[in-house]
């Protein structure tokens, strides 16, 4: 076959381009540090680098998620242990106001410190976070949850808890509504409330003696079913009897009974149980009610009202101190709901840091995974280098020597 010149020169000139782009690519890949340049270069392990690559996106953004809800978290468990203080620093100061021989000026100054522990309380429960978030608001978190009102404060957010993902399958909330931290304490011993005298009778009733009632107990959970008892005494306080109110309609379960300051008296088939001390007076009454919920802020506002409003002699002592009482109660409800609350807080925040280790590990692997797929062997690719140079090396000179071939240099 013959081979004109242009052919020739052609052939060659090709030949050394290919050589060209050849080394020109690994000088490329050895100047990224990558194997992949484009998709072309290697169309399967390109794909699947860039899936590996997705997942390391969505890992970051889970680290950036946990993050934000930790911050967020931590701010509202801080929060909540001030609150816990505050709590305590206002139970010692009931604890103290219990004694009826206070002096006048000194239930004043009681209830002057009880105001602005609650005053600081509000102020925490209305906290904010860095973004002006309100934390136990609820989903309504650019409300204020809480405003003072004249029987305590009334809660403005709702029950929602916004969650953030921290993981493939895991949303975690980032705080507690109000509803579910400072509104849902229970009243009394967290199944029924005790209380001294009657307002619900028909005509109220206002005790006279000097009898009072404890807490209580459950001896049965399962045989207390929320009925309502009243413990109305006769004869001179010394018998009382036991009657049952439902809807209004009060039905005498048993009369008669001898009194014992002190002495144990059961209700609802032994199911529950309490004690009243002291002498009452014929037609005192003592309500045994199931327990309701009430806000630690109404806690201690009626506190602080019964402190300005008890005169000596205007009723007796036994009111005031009842209210105390159910004071000192009410708020160790409270706060032992709080303390539940700053519980999951911190079950929360240890599964944070679980996830975020385990992202960490899980995204060591993926980015291994990538750089097997897409990252440059040096040594192999400044072997093919040096190979290529000497192709290029030999194929620039057979081509210096096939261009003199020429019959044109061998006739004159």
């Amino acid at each position: 076959m013959r081979i004109s010149t242009s052919q020739m020169f052609n052939v060659s000139t090709s030949g050394m381009s290919s050589q060209q782009a050849e080394m020109a690519r690994l000088q490329q890949q050895m100047a990224a540090g990558k194997r992949i340049l484009t998709a072309a270069d290697d169309p399967v392990a390109a794909s699947a680098a860039m899936v590996e690559q997705q997942s390391i996106t969505q890992i970051d953004q889970y680290q950036r998620n946990i993050d934000s809800a930790s911050h967020r978290i931590n701010l509202a468990e801080s929060t909540l242990s001030q609150i816990g203080d505050v709590a305590q620093s206002a139970r010692t100061l009931l604890v103290n106001a219990g004694d009826a021989v206070l002096s006048a000026s000194d239930r004043a100054s009681i209830a002057t410190q009880l105001s602005e522990h609650l005053k600081t309380m509000l102020a925490l429960a209305n906290s904010q976070d860095g973004n002006g978030r309100f934390l136990f608001s609820g989903y309504q978190d650019a409300t204020a949850p809480y405003s003072q009102t004249p029987t305590g404060a009334t809660y403005v957010g709702d029950s929602g808890q916004p969650v953030l993902q921290v993981g493939s399958r895991r949303y975690i909330e980032t705080s507690n509504a109000g509803a579910q931290i400072f509104e849902a304490a229970p009243t009394g011993n967290g199944t029924f409330a005790t209380t001294i005298s009657d307002p619900a009778a028909s005509p109220a009733v206002t005790n006279g003696g000097t009898g009072l009632i404890d807490n209580g107990k459950v001896l049965n959970a399962a045989g207390y079913t929320g009925q309502t008892y009243i413990i109305k005494f006769n004869a001179g306080g010394s018998t009382y009897d036991v009657i049952q109110r439902t809807g209004g309609v009060e039905t005498t379960l048993s009369s008669g009974n001898a009194y014992g300051s002190g002495n144990a008296i059961q209700l609802a088939g032994g199911a529950i149980e309490t004690s009243i001390s002291g002498a009452p007076v014929s037609g005192d009454r003592f309500v045994v009610a199931p327990s309701s919920t009430q806000n630690m802020f109404t806690t201690l506002q009626s506190a602080i009202n019964a402190l300005n409003s008890w005169t000596p002699g205007a009723l007796p002592s036994t009111v005031y101190t009842d209210a105390m009482r159910l004071a000192q109660t009410n708020l160790d409800q409270a706060t032992d709901t709080v303390l539940t609350v700053r519980t999951s807080i911190g079950a929360r925040l240890s599964e944070l840091d679980t996830l975020k280790s385990s992202n960490d590990g899980v995204k060591i692997q993926h980015t291994q995974r990538m750089s097997d797929l897409q990252d440059l062997d040096y040594a192999q690719a400044a072997s093919d280098l040096t190979h290529d140079q000497l192709a290029m090396q030999a194929a620039q000179q057979s081509f210096v020597r096939i261009s003199n071939l020429s019959l044109f240099n061998f006739l004159g």
